[in-house]
């Protein structure tokens, strides 16, 4: 049991918190507490029993890592509710989906969070633009997160081809293929909606095909990966399929090379007897 666990702490030591990852924790830790004050209770205060003169170190110690635990916990929840431009999305990027990323052990299980990634993503984008949200600055971060799970998984199809697990491989691509391509359909059917009443049409217009355009560049980078990656291995099989009958031919060439001498060497012989 102990070792399972420090099997899981020890990668998870290896995160790094950037800057503003770090305020934005702290910015939401401190927004959980005003917004969630503690009552104070004469007798059994949560503060007091941190504070009397008469609880030990130890105790003291273990109460304010609960403490901590708890409200950070509350802070990871509230942020996976987050969206781009919230003061809790860098949370929910930098420090939940890095947790889950550590999880991941298998291969498997690591384009599955890379797939789930890039749809979440996608749906933070919808929400924004039903909320009238989008803006330039959190469309070129969706975009750009977008991207680097995209490229996770475009970069796991790749080593799919390459260890000869082509059928998995194109599995892979046509489910994310079906996910990207229902995401486009429902951004593209939002907008249309907001196009009819929206006064920024225009405006939200440009973000969402900027989403969009993103969204099929990945498509078709995929698809060629997959259509190069095919001919390549047709290719191959072409060469091995030429080598083997090249060798079959050899083979071939020598049994009727050997029966040409044998029945040389038996004439040879009638002759002599005559």
């Amino acid at each position: 049991m102990n070792n399972n666990i420090k099997k899981i702490l020890k990668p998870a030591r290896r995160i790094k918190l950037e800057k503003e990852i770090k305020a934005s924790i702290k910015g939401g830790v401190l927004m959980f507490m005003k917004n969630n004050p503690l009552t104070e209770t004469p007798k059994f205060g949560f503060w007091k029993i941190i504070f009397s003169q008469k609880l030990k170190p130890a105790y003291i110690s273990i109460l304010s890592l609960v403490a901590v635990l708890l409200v950070s916990g509350a802070v990871s929840a509230q942020a996976s509710l987050a969206l781009p431009g919230d003061i809790l999305y860098p949370v929910k990027v930098g420090v939940n989906e890095k947790v889950l990323q550590v999880l991941a052990f298998s291969d498997q299980a690591k384009i599955k969070l890379s797939v789930r990634l890039a749809e979440t993503r996608l749906k933070e984008a919808e929400k924004l633009v039903v909320e009238n949200r989008i803006t330039k600055d959190n469309q070129m971060q969706i975009n750009n997160n977008f991207s680097a799970k995209a490229d996770e998984v475009s970069k796991s199809i790749n080593k799919l081809n390459r260890e000869k697990m082509e059928n998995s491989a194109q599995k892979i691509a046509d489910d994310f293929n079906k996910t990207l391509e229902i995401h486009t359909k429902v951004l593209e059917k939002i907008q249309q909606e907001k196009d009819k009443s929206d006064k920024a049409r225009d405006k939200n217009r440009e973000n969402v095909d900027s989403i969009i355009n993103r969204v099929n560049s990945v498509r078709d980078k995929i698809n060629a990966d997959i259509k190069e990656n095919k001919i390549k291995n047709e290719k191959k099989a072409e060469e091995i399929r030429q080598k083997a009958n090249e060798q079959i031919q050899k083979i071939k060439d020598k049994i009727e090379s050997n029966k040409a001498e044998n029945n040389t060497e038996n004439n040879i012989e009638n002759n002599t007897e005559k």
